[in-house]
């Protein structure tokens, strides 16, 4: 089969099913074949895989080669048909039509009994973060995930400076994985090309327990970021005081955003 991430097969493809990207999905096909190359490059060879939007089946097609087995969700039903067709001779592929915000992938994972599961992404910036806060919750059985996202997102998981926008899936990544850069992508890897450029993160995740009322505490924090954390807290009924801020070192008035993930978590373990 040909090559998928190439501007003329892609083209090809959607003159030949007579479809359009649709903007109701975020789609912008992957054509740069070096990008397609470095994220696969970051999975082992016949290990178990799950993609989050294969779109046309640019990373699919690498990866249908390289693992022993590859679930990909993918939510546009006409994209589904095509993958079901190019990909029909391929036994260890398996293509679903869901949203995947919808699907339990700690499931998923245990029912395949694979001890180690890698997820890649190329899906709609939009849900980035929903994504990430899904997989975080299932982040015990994921060995690696490599996910592509608007390029100024990333920098702001790389950059210790920029915090701007800071939130509940920049905490759970410090504290439950290691992170960096897997390589860059410009408007130009994609047809059709996007307004932004973007960038490849690698989550590698550390051996750790998900602790669910942990990560609804972060929550909680998050609730008004711009506002003094210790009202905020009181708010959410947490007995939280002046006096215990002080002993963790706090200033009374600090907000979520100028502490680190770690400072967060002594503040939870504190209030058990």
């Amino acid at each position: 089969m040909e090559n998928i991430a190439d501007i003329t097969v892609v083209r090809n493809l959607l003159n030949k099913y007579d479809l359009k990207a649709k903007k109701k999905y975020g789609q912008n096909f992957l054509i740069d074949e070096k990008v397609v190359n470095d994220i696969v490059s970051e999975v082992e060879n016949d290990s178990f895989v799950i993609e989050i939007g294969p779109g046309l089946g640019a990373l699919t097609q690498k990866l249908i080669d390289k693992c022993h087995k590859v679930i990909a969700y993918e939510i546009d039903e006409d994209m589904v048909n095509i993958l079901n067709d190019n990909f029909s001779d391929k036994k260890n592929v398996e293509i679903r039509n869901s949203d995947v915000r919808e699907v339990d992938l700690s499931e998923v994972i245990r029912e395949r009994g694979d001890k180690d599961c890698y997820i890649v992404s190329n899906l709609p910036y939009y849900i980035t973060t929903d994504l990430l806060n899904q997989i975080f919750m299932s982040s015990e059985e994921v060995r690696k995930v490599v996910v592509m996202m608007q390029k100024e997102v990333g920098q702001r998981f790389v950059s210790s400076t920029d915090k701007k926008d800071y939130n509940v899936v920049n905490v759970l990544a410090d504290l439950y994985s290691e992170y960096g850069i897997v390589c860059k992508a410009n408007r130009h890897s994609f047809f059709p090309a996007p307004n932004v450029d973007s960038v490849v993160l690698r989550f590698e995740m550390k051996e750790h327990e998900v602790d669910h009322e942990f990560i609804e505490f972060v929550r909680d924090c998050f609730t008004n970021r711009r506002k003094v954390l210790l009202s905020v807290l009181k708010q959410k009924g947490y007995e939280v005081s002046e006096e215990l801020f002080n002993k963790l070192g706090f200033k009374e008035s600090v907000r979520v955003e100028e502490l680190s993930s770690k400072d967060i978590l002594r503040m939870y373990e504190a209030l058990k």
